[in-house]
């Protein structure tokens, strides 16, 4: 699978997406479901969009013009897929960032100082 099949199947997910909220929202239900869209766009985003050409980037960037116009984008403040896609970036760093600071992380030095006194190898 190619990334190009990959934002194919994406794009096709999100446009059933979109239609099911518009139907929602006309029966006055969709008010907590509109970020679903973009749940879809960023799901595991740092794996694939580095496997993105450049059509496939202005393909979902219309995507995200069209959940902007269907205000489903209300409380972003993001204006291309790029955009959003580094937000995800840095999201993902700082979550990696705090892992790597817990006690608890087998490569943190306080965990490794308490296994070596619990367990000493010599």
């Amino acid at each position: 699978m190619t990334a190009a099949d990959h934002v194919s199947q994406l794009l096709a997910s999100c446009s059933r997406q979109m239609c099911a909220l518009k139907v929602l929202r006309a029966h006055g239900i969709a008010q907590h479901c509109t970020h679903s869209v973009v749940s879809w766009l960023t799901y595991c985003v740092p794996v694939w969009t580095r496997f993105c050409s450049a059509a496939d980037i202005v393909r979902l960037n219309v995507v995200l013009r069209q959940c902007r116009r269907f205000n489903y984008l209300d409380s972003m403040g993001v204006a291309t897929v790029e955009e959003l896609y580094k937000e995800a970036d840095e999201k993902l760093f700082n979550k990696m960032q705090y892992y790597v600071t817990l006690p608890c992380n087998p490569c943190s030095q306080s965990f490794r100082k308490h296994l070596q006194s619990a367990y000493p190898l010599s």
